[in-house]
């Protein structure tokens, strides 16, 4: 399924209880980058061909043009922010920071983001909310100065995490173990693997 929006941007808060989102919205497709913030509740996603697991406190990447669809998981109230804008926002950052990082950046999948972080990205979604939903003449503006606030928030974690796990690898260990649960997706799994590959191919690699 096809879906297209009016505008550039939009933000919008949906809460679902597990009675009504068992399976969520069908598999489908469109033109604009789709963002959205776990706040409770557990999902599911398949996005691109890739399965994702992910719950409360994590940021999801949907690029435009990606094949995907959420399945909510468990009892209670699910709610998430969503976040749509289109390729077009992105230009600023990639001619500051450079296309590598933004292309990066808009990968489909899982951002985890750490808890002492959580209440800093809730406040940049609640101004953006606000600005989209009671706007005057100096709203665009905030929600441009937001939506790219966040954006290299969402840089800064995805570098810090391939890192960390960098650094790890160039003290070349004779053992490294992983907990399963702290990859939301098969890829960046693979993607530890292929790091220790590089750097420390002795080091004998596990994930429990």
């Amino acid at each position: 399924m096809f879906q297209d929006m009016s505008k550039d941007f939009d933000i919008k808060r949906i809460k679902r209880s597990n009675t009504s989102c068992s399976t969520g919205v069908g598999a489908h497709v469109h033109p604009f980058n789709e963002i959205f913030y776990l706040s409770s509740g557990e999902c599911t996603s398949f996005i691109d061909h890739n399965i994702y697991k992910f719950g409360k406190g994590d940021l999801v990447i949907v690029p435009s043009g990606c094949l995907h669809r959420t399945t909510y998981n468990g009892k209670g109230m699910h709610e998430r922010i969503v976040i749509s804008f289109r390729n077009e926002a992105t230009e600023w950052i990639q001619n500051q920071t450079g296309k590598e990082l933004m292309e990066n950046c808009m990968k489909p999948g899982v951002v985890n983001i750490p808890e002492k972080r959580r209440d800093y990205v809730v406040a940049l979604l609640d101004k953006l909310l606000f600005e989209n939903d009671s706007p005057d003449e100096l709203s665009p503006a905030f929600i441009k100065v937001g939506l790219i606030e966040l954006l290299l928030f969402i840089i800064r974690c995805k570098n810090y995490e391939e890192n960390v796990i960098k650094e790890i690898a160039k003290r070349k260990p004779r053992r490294a173990v992983f907990r399963d649960s702290s990859f939301a997706s098969s890829p960046e799994k693979i993607n530890v693997f292929e790091i220790f590959k590089l750097y420390a191919p002795d080091t004998d690699v596990k994930v429990i």
